[in-house]
């Protein structure tokens, strides 16, 4: 196979921005555009000039993979009718609702050996990058994840929207589970938790504290490591990273200095657009990279865990 031919089934917010980078994706075809809001569906292909359609079910011959970019309550029925046509995808995050879906799912790919990635491209920012190699033994982290209000997504709730991306990100760094989690979340402008705060503590004495928002005032994507002798902070936005340590200086009588790094890419790159490349050239050449679906169940139970803690009874 030479070239990919790719679907891209959910044409809203997200899906659209797939298809943005896909229609200048060298070694793909943007082959058909779904959605089952049928004016949506047309619209999408007029302006993209590709066929479009309300269901992918009587196309399976038109592509050799897909971008799930639907609600997630349908994710799991939407991977297996292609995984089991012998189609690769790429489910945006949250790969399902359940983990118990998600192992099917993973089991499946196995059987039909076809690849499955999942929409966390936080994991190709420069600034993930860059952080890892100066990652040794984190023991406080603190995450920011905010944003302005908007009507899309509304079918998850801010800790499946957003805060979801910092879970992932903290068992890339820290290779674990965590031992203890507390939690609190509220309603503001949706039906759904709209604002949410998890404090979670890890076997390796790692405590974390993140805040994940979508009705701020502005638009912050941050992330503080401490581990000893060293402060890590990663600017997801700006893709850039700043490390402050501690190092002996024997010059000044045994005092220490402070050294500090700035790493920042000469020129931004897009995520998004990075995935999307990892995803062709996984299926093309065999190149590893992205997460599996095995990798965002970590990430997947503890979102669920933080869920559960807003159903909590208060303590007695």
């Amino acid at each position: 196979m030479d070239t990919l031919r790719i679907a891209v089934i959910g044409v809203g917010h997200q899906g659209r921005n797939h298809v943005r980078f896909l229609t200048d994706l060298e070694g793909t075809t943007l082959s058909l555009l779904v959605d089952r809001d049928a004016e949506r569906a047309k619209q999408a292909g007029e302006e993209y000039h590709t066929a479009s359609s309300i269901t992918y079910q009587t196309h399976l011959s038109s592509f050799d993979a897909a971008i799930i970019a639907v609600p997630t309550i349908d994710h799991f029925q939407i991977a297996t009718d292609l995984m089991n046509a012998g189609k690769h995808v790429l489910i945006e995050k949250p790969v399902t609702s359940t983990v118990e879906e998600a192992e099917q799912l993973t089991d499946l790919a196995q059987r039909q050996g076809v690849i499955s990635h999942v929409g966390f491209p936080e994991r190709f920012n420069p600034a993930v990058r860059n952080a890892e190699k100066l990652l040794t033994h984190p023991l406080f982290v603190e995450t920011h994840r905010l944003g302005v209000f908007s009507p899309r997504s509304l079918d998850v709730d801010v800790v499946m929207d957003l805060m979801i991306h910092d879970l992932d990100l903290l068992h890339l760094f820290l290779k674990e589970e965590p031992s203890q989690i507390e939690a609190v979340g509220v309603p503001i402008l949706s039906r759904k938790i709209d604002i949410a705060n998890a404090r979670l503590k890890f076997p390796g004495k790692c405590v974390v504290n993140l805040t994940a928002s979508r009705v701020s005032g502005k638009r912050m994507r941050k992330m503080r490591l401490f581990q000893a002798y060293t402060y890590v902070s990663l600017d997801f936005v700006d893709q850039s990273v700043s490390m402050f340590s501690l190092q002996p200086n024997a010059c000044f009588g045994g005092f220490p200095q402070i050294d500090h790094q700035e790493l920042k890419p000469d020129q931004k790159t897009h995520p998004l657009e990075l995935e999307l490349r990892a995803f062709r050239d996984n299926i093309l050449h065999g190149t590893k990279a992205g997460a599996s679906i095995p990798d965002s169940i970590p990430s997947l139970k503890m979102a669920i865990a933080i869920k559960q803690q807003f159903d909590a009874p208060p303590p007695s």
